[in-house]
């Protein structure tokens, strides 16, 4: 029996149970995301994170730090992928990919330009957590700024 024929296929079925395997993680490192845990990282302290102190790092730099709850966006991106891996519907050429990659990038940007543009803040833990996180201030604010609110919404909703 030829194995030659099934390695690749192989090869595509455990790269995408792992890509799915680490959405997941990453899924339920943003669902039990609490903003009181980041103090307690390092002190020996129990953290209320459902993957641990990583679970908490993840969330933090996510949620808090980076794209605020269009955060949430990217483990299912990784689903999605991990799916088409399992699946063998890999593009053959690294054109489409790449492509498919900078849409994803453009729509996590700007979904997060769009609720801090729209949501601003959103209450967790009792605090205030900016809803587009560290890049939808800068993004958002300088269409803003630069467009005003009609322009800057026009702009990103066409981004969208």
């Amino acid at each position: 029996m030829d194995t030659s024929v099934h390695e690749p296929r192989l090869r595509h079925e455990v790269a995408g149970v792992g890509v799915i395997f680490g959405a997941l993680i990453f899924l339920l490192a943003l669902l039990s995301f609490s903003p009181s845990d980041e103090g307690l990282l390092g002190r020996g302290l129990a953290v209320h994170n459902w993957i641990g102190a990583g679970g908490v790092w993840i969330s933090n730099k996510t949620l808090v730090g980076a794209f605020g709850l269009a955060g949430y966006i990217f483990p299912f991106s990784l689903f999605y992928l991990g799916g088409l891996l399992f699946a063998g519907r890999v593009p053959e050429s690294r054109g489409p990919l790449l492509l498919r990659l900078a849409c994803g990038l453009l729509f996590w940007l700007f979904s997060a330009s769009a609720l801090a543009l729209t949501v601003g803040e959103y209450a967790s833990g009792g605090q205030e957590i900016p809803a587009g996180g560290l890049v939808g201030i800068l993004l958002g604010g300088a269409l803003r700024q630069g467009l005003g609110f009609a322009g800057a919404a026009s702009v990103i909703v066409f981004g969208l």
